[in-house]
């Protein structure tokens, strides 16, 4: 038998549709305003030193290519 406390499926269905977009909004937010900028920086930092490591390996190919063989 029912509980007559009990609210219709459709109601509770809304509750836990509103709650999950709730939380959604919540990890976006946590998302934009802590993950995002540590990833850019991070990247950042990568970048450069991927440019540096890649400027001096061209330097070393450049001086083998000026000696002469053997």
């Amino acid at each position: 038998m029912p509980d007559n406390n009990q609210k219709p499926i459709a109601e509770q269905l809304k509750e836990v549709g509103t709650n999950i977009e709730q939380e959604l909004k919540r990890v976006v937010q946590i998302l934009e305003e802590q993950v995002v900028p540590e990833v850019r920086e991070q990247s950042s930092k990568a970048l450069r030193d991927a440019s540096q490591r890649l400027s001096k390996l061209a330097e070393h190919l450049d001086s083998l290519r000026s000696k002469p063989p053997g």
